[in-house]
């Protein structure tokens, strides 16, 4: 019987000494025992290292590396580089897995002769030690690459997340390119790693768990680096209408929900010091081909509906923040509970 293939997992921390421990010990858990864990602390100023350290002392299929701070995106791709496994998937410092994370998705992969497999995850809220549910994969379902544009396009089943992926390690290796952006890099790479696999497969069961983070990169403050986000995302995905151009309107409404999310984090002062992206933002959402009831909730094509009439965008961004801050309170009620 021929040994199990090699899966390589990386893990940037930053100052994550209050949940780094939970993380690694959900890792020396796997059924799946052929692993290497590539840990690269990110210049940490807290006692991160010191807890790697201790944890994984004596077990040799863990690698620690330390470097100075340049950010998670930089950290990932060294860990990438360095990463010997046949394959390789991600694990976020503050989360934890299933003991079967691993074991799922490489079956997965090898039963369903795929290069990329998504499994369930669910968050977490540390505060009432709650687990919400997710219910973005309605079946077991298998997709080729036109239509992964689309599902990462509609970001429903096939989020940007990297934690909750299986990858055939080459198809990342060939697209680990530096960028100078923190926001959403890793649905980026998702992005870019579509075009080198023929086959990706959701799988509906719950084998990671997330916590939740108000301080995370979507919800952090507003910084001019998330404007190169966009203007990156845009570039790319002009390049894939050449080859998919049936998919044009689906990719500008994406741009246009990226230019959302960006305007969502910008303080009055910030909206008014970057009006040509706001003009762009209006330009994009008064063109005739642009249909948000596509790729938008019934909330937000309701808003964008409104800001096509009135230059008041501001007012309405501000009131689809609340909104947001409702919908996830009630939706944690509604499917909060226990693993």
């Amino acid at each position: 019987m021929s040994e199990p293939d090699l899966v390589s997992i990386v893990m940037p921390v930053f100052n994550a000494e209050m949940h780094i421990a939970d993380a690694i010990r959900s890792l020396k858990e796997q059924e799946y025992k052929t692993f290497e864990a590539i840990i690269i602390n990110d210049g940490s100023d807290d006692n991160s290292l010191g807890i790697i350290h201790e944890l994984v002392a004596h077990d040799d299929r863990f690698i620690v590396m330390n470097t100075s701070n340049h950010g998670q995106a930089a950290a990932r791709s060294k860990g990438i580089k360095v990463a010997n496994g046949k394959y390789l998937a991600f694990m976020d410092s503050d989360d934890f897995a299933s003991k079967t994370w691993i074991q799922t998705m490489v079956q997965d992969m090898i039963e369903q002769n795929v290069e990329m497999v998504c499994v369930n995850y669910a968050e977490f809220y540390e505060e009432r030690k709650q687990f919400v549910h997710q219910e973005y994969l309605p079946e077991f379902l298998k997709i080729d690459r036109e239509s992964a544009y689309i599902e990462w396009c509609k970001d429903k089943r096939l989020k940007g997340f990297l934690w909750n992926k299986l990858f055939l390690a080459d198809a990342v290796k060939k697209n680990n390119t530096k960028i100078n952006f923190s926001f959403m890099e890793d649905s980026y790479l998702v992005l870019k790693v579509i075009k080198d696999v023929h086959g990706i497969y959701l799988d509906n069961r719950v084998e990671y768990y997330y916590r939740y983070d108000d301080n995370s990169a979507v919800n952090a403050p507003f910084k001019l680096s998330d404007l190169q986000t966009f203007e990156t995302f845009k570039t790319y995905l002009k390049k894939l209408e050449k080859n998919y151009p049936k998919l044009h309107s689906i990719f500008s409404m994406r741009l246009l929900k990226i230019e959302l999310l960006i305007i969502s984090k910008m303080s009055r002062k910030q909206y008014y010091e970057n009006s040509a992206f706001i003009n762009d933002f209006r330009g994009r959402l008064k063109s005739d081909q642009i249909n948000t009831s596509i790729l938008f909730n019934k909330v937000d094509v309701v808003l964008l509906s409104m800001m096509r009439k009135t230059k008041k965008t501001y007012f309405f961004i501000r009131v689809r923040s609340l909104l947001v801050i409702i919908l996830r309170k009630l939706r944690q009620l509604r499917r909060g509970g226990k693993r």
